[in-house]
């Protein structure tokens, strides 16, 4: 059980990735007010950060032979604690600093964030036991699931009531990456720090590109929830009226649930039985969301929480092990891609036909995703047939 002090460290780290990303969202309307900037060029926010972690993930073969995992998580969270502290400052510099200093921290943050996503998983996916393997990317998920749903809840209770300014929110959270990149020089020393040797020669098929197509049309329909749910809610005139970012805490509280389920209990079925629920159970929600209250589309949370943990364990039984990092690194690659287009889809359209209309990119994506998995089925069983 020598693992479980590496998963202190990859939950705690997750943890605070979650908390950062997703506060980023909660307290968009308040970020635009502050720089007094609208939606199209607020939404580079988010394209900054999804550039710079495709970047990243593009060399993720170089950085990777040359540090190893643990050494690499340490310098992704040293970064994502520079970025979060420039974030902070950029809610309190003149402009045209402050929107600068806002994109910069995004091109730091995302990077981190591109970075982690991979070291992560090919930590968990490594260092883990194959019979307790689904269970820990399960608490892995759920550790974001976690401080997903406490980001919105605290934006609220802190920030929207008054307490403290949002860049103040920031500073704080920049304490997390810190604190972790501090403990991993402790929980995770015992582990080995080689580095991943991959050899040039490798070649990844086909399937494993659509497959990372599937899976990178699903995040981008997940992340247009998580990062324009408050601000779709606060233009919607819903017959039940919450604040806005109940809508997104309901969201994580559902995703939290959804993924400690899978972590304690067993669930019958197949990885891909459940990611087809998924797709197509969200894309139902989703879809009420948009034209009918968006409680719906924060309902999103329990069906949705379940697909990352089950295509990551999917890809471990499907992919051999001398490739799974470079299945890792392409699908990052991919999420990466794809998110970078759909963030500069929905900021067009936000601010050329309005919030309710762009967002309507998000079931889209989810339907593409599903057919992406349709097609993928069929050729992987015509290959194994």
């Amino acid at each position: 059980m020598n693992y479980l002090s590496l998963l202190m460290i990859t939950y705690g780290t997750l943890f605070g990735l979650g908390l950062i990303d997703n506060s980023r969202g909660a307290l968009y309307p308040q970020i635009l007010e502050t720089l007094n900037v609208g939606p199209a060029f607020g939404s580079w926010m988010f394209t900054a950060a999804s550039i710079a972690g495709v970047i990243c993930t593009l060399m993720n073969q170089l950085w990777l032979r040359k540090f190893g995992p643990i050494i690499s998580l340490r310098i992704f969270l040293f970064i994502q604690f520079v970025g979060t502290v420039i974030f902070s400052f950029a809610g309190t510099s003149p402009q045209p600093f402050s929107y600068f200093a806002l994109i910069i921290a995004s091109v730091l943050i995302g990077s981190s964030f591109g970075g982690l996503g991979i070291v992560l998983n090919i930590i968990i996916s490594k260092e883990v036991p194959e019979k307790f393997r689904k269970r820990a990317l399960s608490g892995l998920h759920a550790s974001y699931g976690a401080s997903s749903f406490f980001a919105p809840l605290l934006a609220l209770l802190l920030v929207v009531n008054g307490h403290i300014h949002w860049n103040e929110l920031f500073l704080y959270y920049s304490f997390v990456p810190l604190v972790m990149f501090a403990s991993s020089f402790v929980l995770a020393k015992s582990f080995s720090t080689a580095v991943i040797i991959v050899g040039p020669n490798v070649q990844t098929s086909k399937l494993k590109y659509l497959l990372s197509l599937f899976v990178g049309f699903y995040v981008a329909g997940e992340l247009s929830v998580s990062t324009r749910l408050v601000y779709f809610a606060s233009k919607f005139s819903s017959p039940i009226y919450f604040n806005p970012k109940t809508y997104l805490a309901i969201f994580f509280l559902l995703l939290l649930i959804g993924r400690a389920s899978f972590f304690f209990f067993h669930f019958p079925g197949s990885n891909w039985f459940w990611l087809n629920v998924s797709l197509l159970t969200s894309f139902v929600l989703y879809t009420l969301g948009l034209y009918v209250d968006p409680l719906y589309m924060a309902m999103c949370g329990f069906t949705m929480s379940i697909f990352f943990p089950c295509f990551m364990d999917f890809i471990n039984q499907k992919v051999a092990k001398e490739l799974l990092e470079k299945t890792i690194g392409l699908v990052m690659i991919t999420i990466g891609v794809v998110v970078i287009s759909m963030n500069w889809l929905i900021g067009y359209l936000e601010g050329s036909v309005g919030v309710i209309s762009a967002m309507s990119v998000g079931p889209l994506f989810l339907a593409v995703s599903f057919f992406l998995g349709l097609i993928f089925y069929q050729f992987d069983n015509s290959k194994n047939n």
